[in-house]
């Protein structure tokens, strides 16, 4: 009996590291899609901002 508790301590054990690991996970793809985010919108700032000037000159 001993033994199969072990085993289910190891096993839990193993479950909490895989957990940990997923969590780390998914904390980076949350940074990088904050900073895809920020990125896009400073492209579509760009993009406004080009248009706007371009938009003068043919006045």
């Amino acid at each position: 009996m001993a033994e199969s508790i072990k085993e289910q301590a190891n096993g839990i054990t193993q479950i909490n590291d895989a957990i940990s690991l997923l969590e780390q996970s998914t904390q980076g793809n949350v940074n990088i899609a904050d900073d895809a985010s920020k990125i896009s919108n400073s492209v579509t700032h760009i993009a406004d901002e080009i248009m706007n000037d371009a938009n003068r000159k043919r006045i």
